[in-house]
């Protein structure tokens, strides 16, 4: 630095041109000022961000806890279905959906060749559908080709049909955490595809929980260090 400037490490440049040195250190002072509530500020920020994350990655761990428990009681799934029209005239429908099984959580993918969805059709205890049935299906109004959601609950499997799926796919891959399968089956109508992917719900578990026992963790020790470090000033005032 040149003398005679003052140094203010806020606005300070090497390039920049050396300033006198006035009667009053008051600029320098509010710029520091300045600076530190700026940096406070992003520091809070950066705390509340976390605080919120780890608030949420707790919440997910909880609904997680709570979904594995009861997979192995009920088997959950939430589904999206979508019918189209080939261009020979044939349909087919594609399937993706989440469902909660027996431990774990599976993202799968279908496509039905062949067919349509219709959740509206009825079917009499005595008969097959009915005309208005199959004239829908043969010729589908404009609702029967919108996108359904759906949202459903059933018993689980027993035990010794839990993984019957898995076992009869045609490729398969079992990571542990994770694991993968395809199957398909040919008919008349077509080709008919699914892919599934499950999670392990230990797993998930342990991924979203462990930010807020890391958290929680460094709050308790910080807490016991500011505690001592009390008492080590106590005692060193007492003993003077």
């Amino acid at each position: 630095m040149h003398a005679g400037a003052w140094f203010c490490p806020h606005n300070f440049s090497p390039s920049a041109p050396a300033l006198p040195r006035s009667g009053s250190v008051q600029p320098c002072a509010s710029a520091n000022r300045a600076y530190a509530l700026s940096l406070s500020f992003h520091v809070m920020r950066k705390w509340r961000i976390a605080k919120i994350v780890t608030v949420v990655l707790l919440l997910l761990c909880v609904a997680t806890c709570l979904l594995w428990a009861r997979s192995y009681r009920w088997c959950d799934y939430v589904s999206r279905v979508t019918n189209a029209t080939e261009p020979g005239g044939g349909h087919h429908y594609d399937v993706r959906g989440i469902s909660s099984e027996n431990g774990r959580l599976t993202l799968y993918a279908s496509h039905n060749a062949g067919a349509m969805y219709m959740r509206s059709v009825q079917h009499s205890d005595s008969q097959g559908p009915s005309s208005d049935d199959i004239r829908r299906m043969l010729h589908p109004e404009p609702k029967d080709m919108r996108p359904v959601l759906s949202f459903d609950s059933r018993p689980a499997d027993p035990p010794a049909y839990r993984d019957v799926g898995w076992q009869q796919a045609e490729a398969r891959t079992d990571l542990g955490i994770l694991r993968w399968s395809r199957s398909s089956s040919r008919h008349t109508g077509g080709l008919d595809t699914s892919g599934h992917i499950d999670f392990s719900y230990w797993f998930l578990a342990v991924v979203t929980g462990l930010m807020p026992v890391w958290r929680c963790s460094s709050c308790i020790t910080m807490r016991f260090s500011q505690r001592a470090q009390a008492r080590v000033a106590e005692l060193g005032r007492s003993a003077e």
